[in-house]
């Protein structure tokens, strides 16, 4: 059996090498497909056989070294100078934006903060591009076509530091000028409606005030109004807000005219209860008042208004009182209505402490029409 299949094998065999003589088979070999050499990235850190020699667009080990040294050293990192570019390294790139892909976002206090940042950085920016090329970056070095690269690639630090002016004015362009509340960030966005709707219940208070109501604005406005009556809190707020205050100035000069037509009418019509003594002491909380002219003070009760705790134990009792003042300094040129509480605490045994005078808030007011 064994030497039947030697006798087949050896018939196969001849067969096989007849036909390869007369040409009745073809014999093919496949060709290898080329293989698509792109610019080396950052991922392309070649592996030196000789030591010596580095193909062209690629950083040796050493020069890569180098480069991480030069960008993420602890002791001067530069990564800040160029994340605030990211956005338009993408769109420069045709990419989709990531921001995280770089690293966290660099953020300004203000706008302009965030202009007169870059602008003054751009030699650093100029310094590092002498310094990447010095280490042998090139614009050789390719950037991956599919967004995956991050800044462990040279090749983007090299195009944002030789390419500096361009990248500023492509972030400049962004930022929303004065006004511009259309193009404001989301966060900011987010402020700037909160601020409106403040402000826009501070309208209807003051375009809707009468004596029947008692009250003005809520204190939590105070600043607000403040600031849409006084020039001067006017210009600390502008200062504050920086770039959003165009957003909302319009809202202030609403308030300024309902003002003028409704905060005469309130006064201090009221508190017409008098006390030489508590009066005494609601003086004595007002420590320049001597520098106003007082109109009016007194009390709203004769009697004192107990406050207890939660199981009906007394802390201390009270009186309302209120003093009608103007000030000359102030630049707002309404009144004031400065509120504060004559206070004694309880000492116990059903004694009471000595009166004091506890500010509650300084109001602006109408002034008398006599």
């Amino acid at each position: 059996m064994q030497r039947i299949s030697i006798i087949l094998l050896a018939m196969v065999l001849s067969l096989g090498a007849t036909a390869a003589v007369y040409g009745q088979f073809t014999i093919t070999i496949p060709k290898i497909p080329k293989i698509r050499k792109d610019k080396p990235t950052a991922t392309s850190v070649p592996s030196e056989s000789d030591g010596n020699s580095t193909p062209s667009g690629q950083l040796s080990t050493e020069q890569y070294e180098a480069f991480n040294k030069l960008v993420f050293s602890r002791d001067d990192p530069k990564r800040d100078l160029v994340l605030a570019y990211m956005e338009c390294f993408d769109k420069k790139h045709n990419f989709p934006h990531n921001q995280y892909r770089y690293g966290e976002e660099r953020r300004f206090k203000s706008n302009k903060e965030k202009v007169d940042t870059l602008t003054n950085e751009q030699a650093k920016l100029a310094q590092l591009e002498r310094d990447l090329r010095a280490i042998g970056v090139s614009e050789s070095i390719g950037i991956a076509n599919d967004a995956s690269d991050d800044l462990r690639n040279p090749a983007i630090w090299l195009d944002i530091a030789s390419n500096r002016q361009q990248y500023l004015q492509c972030v400049i362009a962004d930022v929303p000028k004065a006004g511009e509340c259309g193009k404001l960030t989301d966060v900011n966005q987010i402020r700037v409606d909160l601020y409106k709707k403040d402000l826009n219940e501070l309208l209807e208070d003051a375009k809707t005030f009468d004596k029947g109501r008692g009250w003005y604005s809520p204190e939590f406005n105070e600043d607000w109004f403040l600031a849409a009556i006084s020039p001067s809190r006017r210009q600390k707020l502008a200062t504050k807000y920086g770039e959003l205050y165009p957003c909302i100035s319009g809202l202030l000069d609403e308030i300024q005219a309902a003002a003028k037509i409704s905060l005469p009418k309130y006064t201090l019509y009221s508190y017409n209860v008098r006390n030489a003594a508590d009066e005494r002491v609601i003086r004595s909380a007002i420590s320049d008042l001597n520098q106003a002219k007082v109109f009016k003070i007194g009390l709203l009760e004769s009697g004192w208004l107990i406050q207890k705790n939660s199981i009906g134990i007394p802390e201390k009792r009270y009186k309302h009182g209120a003093i009608w003042v103007k000030y000359p300094n102030w630049d707002h040129g309404y009144c004031n209505i400065l509120w504060i509480n004559v206070v004694q605490e309880y000492a116990g045994g059903g004694t009471w402490g000595s009166s004091y005078g506890n500010f509650i808030r300084n109001e602006p007011a109408g002034c008398p029409t006599k």
